[in-house]
């Protein structure tokens, strides 16, 4: 599958990542979010993918069994170090979330933050279907979800993306593409995986959108 922005993830903004993030709001809300649903839920397996630098890991000392997954060995390796200080077992490899080498229902849940912006959307229903496949109770599914705005307010943010490139004051991933989802795109996404909403967290507004949390089960109906 084709997600070449996550393979520009090298050394650099692998090393700096968790710091040039940590005083976004929605950093924060998303760490105080996992923290508190993994503080009192005991699992035998969890998947967190992509594992990134590793920075829930601490949340999940009680999960028998933590196998974190990327595709950026740059991120993984941040990802050991913190894996490494922690008094539990955490096994992390590099691997596709397109194809997962794990049989059916074989995690409980699936912890997957700040990754559907960097699929293109004709391969998000193949990302979910993957993740359908190996979950048998929850995913934890962050999403960036993207407002209907007028064209106005449209022009306004790429003045101020091309201002910030010409101030040299861009972020280091800024040249990563990243892709709009609307609601009525990921109601479309969840009908066509037979994916039903649990829970959805409103988090914060960011860039002229909003961030959310879903808790995500199969339809069994």
């Amino acid at each position: 599958m084709n997600y070449d922005g996550y393979y520009k993830y090298d050394d650099n903004i692998a090393n700096s990542y968790d710091l040039d993030r940590q005083e976004e709001e929605h950093w924060k809300l998303e760490n105080i979010y996992v923290e508190k649903l993994y503080r009192d839920i005991n699992l035998s397996t969890l998947l967190d993918l992509p594992a990134g630098t590793g920075r829930f890991f601490q949340y999940y000392s009680k999960v028998e069994k933590i196998i974190g997954i990327d595709i950026s060995d740059n991120m993984l390796n941040v990802a050991k170090k913190k894996a490494d200080s922690l008094p539990f077992n955490i096994l992390l490899h590099r691997g596709d979330a397109f194809n997962l080498d794990y049989p059916d229902d074989y995690f409980e849940h699936i912890v997957c933050f700040r990754l559907m912006h960097l699929i293109p959307p004709q391969q998000r229903q193949a990302l979910l279907h993957e993740l359908k496949r190996v979950v048998s109770k929850k995913i934890i599914l962050q999403i960036y979800m993207a407002k209907v705005i007028p064209l106005y307010k449209k022009i306004f943010y790429k003045l101020k993306i091309l201002f910030m490139k010409t101030q040299k004051s861009e972020k280091p991933w800024s040249h990563i593409q990243a892709y709009s989802l609307l609601q009525k795109d990921f109601d479309f996404l969840l009908l066509s995986t037979n994916l039903e909403i649990v829970k959805k967290t409103f988090l914060c507004d960011y860039l002229g959108g909003e961030v959310y949390v879903f808790e995500l089960s199969k339809n069994t109906h």
